[in-house]
């Protein structure tokens, strides 16, 4: 594949056609970042990631549950935490404001409708396989920081996959900011406490 570069932004370009910047989101005051490791560029155009960052507008962590199962010891009801693992954690969502040019909206409407119609994003298997099951992120991680701008923890999502884009509303002769959520499936989740930063 061609490599494709962009002179006007600090970065690198990974294979599936995306700008990786480290610009922060100035307009979040919660002090959290969130980086994507990837991201399937259906749109057969560079994609600038500033495009998702800077327009980032909430994140919602979802809860973790564990299942309790029941015995019976002299009529007595015990509970038992159930180990499931990485099993049956709960999505993810995003939400964003559209950029000027809506290439953020356009970004994850073409992931999701190139997935209904089943192709893959061309990442293979360690066997060679293209699987619809690798149109992912691989890791989204979701920074917190300290008020002297110092990572506290990062909180890892593993194999992101885009499984719903809200609807967004475009409106004519209006000043309100459009905005559209994503929701993502995980299969994995890690938190690391204290992650010493560059």
């Amino acid at each position: 594949m061609e490599e494709i570069k962009n002179v006007d932004t600090i970065g690198f370009v990974n294979e599936t056609g995306q700008d990786f910047v480290e610009d922060i989101n100035n307009s979040n005051n919660n002090k959290f970042i969130v980086r994507f490791s990837n991201f399937p560029n259906f749109t057969g155009k560079k994609l600038n990631m500033n495009n998702l960052n800077q327009y980032l507008e909430s994140v919602t962590v979802p809860d973790v549950s564990v299942p309790i199962l029941h015995s019976i010891y002299l009529h007595e009801d015990q509970k038992h935490p159930s180990p499931i693992g990485a099993r049956e954690l709960q999505t993810i969502t995003m939400t964003f404001q559209v950029d000027e040019a809506r290439k953020n909206w356009y970004a994850f409407y073409a992931w999701a409708m190139y997935m209904r119609y089943g192709y893959p994003c061309g990442k293979k298997s360690l066997i060679g396989e293209e699987l619809l099951r690798f149109d992912c992120i691989d890791t989204i991680e979701v920074i917190n920081l300290s008020n002297n701008n110092e990572v506290i923890s990062k909180l890892k999502f593993g194999h992101c996959i885009l499984s719903n884009i809200s609807s967004a509303e475009f409106t004519c002769q209006t000043s309100e900011l459009s905005k559209f959520t994503v929701t993502f499936e995980v299969e994995t989740l890690d938190l690391d406490l204290l992650t010493d930063e560059e």
